[in-house]
């Protein structure tokens, strides 16, 4: 019998899973996780079923990641920041794991070379696959059980600019203008990443989704449907929180 991977993420490095679809959206209301671990029967059925891995980050997994979408970033990063003992290869690029410092680190995707997925949000673990890409573990760079990872640094997280330029994020629908999603080049993360500046920018969901409504009629190709969009619009404000 195969190894479980949804039990042994909980078990011997205590993170907190649930299932993720081929196109890495939660396949169930994952809040909940955020707070406590899945039981033995979900474990059970989720493997069973052959579903991908979702790991939650933040305090409930002890984890943070960083998510570099492009190798020359994480080369960058891996250089420049810290060599974490634990890499992940991505469809693109490379996650880099790091311990949960405490307090409030929040998901961010405003660094212009990583984005960071703390607390309130998550990631693709290994050994999921989208479509012939499987997400693995670098060589060397393996997750062992209980290990004591380096502590993530939280000035690491994004601050906001406080230079003339805020005037133009401030202005979320001219900031995400420069924003483009195409399919099969990275659109799916394009368009949540504009979400996010729309949120950041200080909109309510409303005038986010409107927002995002007129830049997917000129920026999506092919653009997304309402319902797409406004998932998108629900999952950055959720995460954001």
């Amino acid at each position: 019998m195969s190894v479980n991977p949804f039990a042994w993420y909980r078990d011997e490095c205590g993170f907190s899973v649930f299932p993720i679809s081929d196109n890495k959206i939660p396949l169930i209301k994952w809040k909940r996780f955020q707070e406590e671990h899945a039981n033995d029967t979900e474990v059970r059925e989720w493997h069973d079923a052959g579903f991908n891995v979702g790991i939650v980050t933040g305090r409930i997994s002890n984890l943070c990641v960083i998510d570099c979408d492009k190798r020359c970033d994480a080369v960058w990063f891996y250089q420049n920041r810290s060599k974490s003992p634990v890499l992940v290869q991505t469809r693109r690029g490379i996650h880099f794991y790091f311990r949960h410092p405490g307090g409030l680190v929040p998901n961010s995707t405003m660094h212009a070379m990583y984005d960071v997925r703390g607390d309130g949000g998550y990631v693709v673990a290994p050994p999921s696959r989208f479509g012939e890409v499987r997400y693995k573990f670098v060589d060397k760079h393996k997750l062992h059980a209980k290990q004591e990872l380096p502590v993530f640094n939280i000035d690491w997280c994004p601050r906001p600019d406080t230079g003339d330029t805020t005037a133009d994020i401030r202005n979320g629908l001219k900031y995400i203008s420069t924003f483009r999603a195409v399919q099969g080049q990275g659109g799916d993360k394009d368009t949540y990443r504009a979400a996010c500046c729309l949120r950041d920018s200080g909109m309510d969901e409303v005038d986010a989704l409107l927002a995002l409504e007129t830049w997917n009629r000129t920026n999506a190709d092919p653009p997304w449907s309402l319902d797409q969009l406004h998932y998108k619009i629900k999952q950055a404000y959720r995460n954001g929180k």
